[in-house]
């Protein structure tokens, strides 16, 4: 139950770093390692944190990330450091304007 919300990023079709695919998001990031590329470690920007969650609390402890390491045909999602709650932050309402 993670909202990311709106892609800031397009998808990718090239590698981010270190053969390791990244995509923003307004509340987080995806990032995936490929089939073929190893084991890799990434550095990513300050703000984010692991999601908390139940079925893996290992990986998805609820913890900032700064460094993350994954293995081949593996994937995460972070979140933004300061996003509240399951549900996220809410999102203003859109202005809808009619020209005629």
């Amino acid at each position: 139950d993670v909202n990311l919300g709106r892609a800031i990023d397009p998808p990718r079709f090239a590698a981010w770093k270190n053969g390791v695919f990244m995509r923003r998001f307004e509340n987080g990031m995806a990032l995936i390692n490929p089939k073929g590329n190893g084991r890799q470690t990434v550095q990513i920007e300050p703000g984010y944190r692991r999601i908390n969650g139940q079925q893996d609390s290992t990986t998805n402890n609820g913890q900032p990330a700064d460094r993350i390491t994954l293995n081949e045909r593996d994937g995460i999602i972070l979140v933004r450091s300061d996003q509240i709650g399951p549900a996220m932050r809410p999102k203003p309402p859109v202005m809808n304007t009619v020209i005629n």
